[in-house]
């Protein structure tokens, strides 16, 4: 595993957390 995806492999669970917390929020 590149150091490239390691950086962006956290990504889409960290947007899909945001995504539902504000859904929640809202």
């Amino acid at each position: 595993m590149t150091p490239t995806t390691a950086t962006l492999m956290p990504l889409p669970s960290t947007l899909l957390t945001a995504s539902t917390t504000f859904l929640t929020l809202t």
